[in-house]
């Protein structure tokens, strides 16, 4: 989706910077312009497949905030499970007249656990593990969690001026860039 977004704003003669968070400090790309850039925008957004590690999304942001820029589009990609909040991070960028765009992202697992049983989860992030029994109550109470909890942070995201757009990693990706996002006004 990053990739796909920066294509576009490249090939329209946007600037375009990407940071990536984590628990080590960030790394960055740009800014780029035009067709150019785009080599490097991939490359920077190529992964190896190993998390990123836990990222203090209040702290990176207020990092990212401190730096002299003028207003842009921000696009923030996160699962948001983060012990500090989104909440000053996003009123913060919004102080400074960005328009920000938050791709929640969770995978289907999260979205709709399918398995029951006893379990042992394992945090990608932390290696952090916790023994869960699962089953279809618990399903179900999950599921409220999680839907009220998206609720939320949507209820906050309109608030303040954010773009609120839950992204499952299992959706087709024409789907979330010509039909989600559009309807959103975000791709014309």
């Amino acid at each position: 989706v990053a990739a796909a977004l920066g294509y576009v704003a490249l090939t329209g003669y946007d600037n375009v910077e990407a940071v990536q968070f984590t628990d080590q400090g960030h790394e960055h790309y740009g800014p780029g312009r035009g067709r150019s850039g785009i080599a490097g925008l991939f490359r920077f957004l190529s992964s190896d497949g190993q998390p990123p590690g836990q990222t203090d999304l209040d702290g990176a942001l207020r990092g990212f905030a401190a730096r002299p820029r003028s207003p842009g589009l921000v696009l923030l990609f996160s699962d948001l499970l983060d012990p500090t909040g989104y909440a000053r991070a996003l009123v913060r960028l919004r102080q400074q007249r960005h328009e920000v765009l938050l791709f929640h992202v969770l995978c289907p697992e999260e979205l709709r656990p399918s398995v029951e049983g006893d379990l042992r989860l394992v945090d990608r992030e932390t290696g952090e593990a916790v023994e869960v029994t699962l089953d279809r109550r618990a399903i179900d109470a999950y599921h409220d969690r999680l839907t009220g909890w998206q609720a939320e942070i949507a209820g906050f995201c309109r608030r303040h001026g954010v773009v609120y757009q839950p992204l499952d990693t299992a959706r087709p990706l024409p789907q979330l860039l010509f039909r989600d996002l559009r309807e959103r006004g975000v791709l014309t």
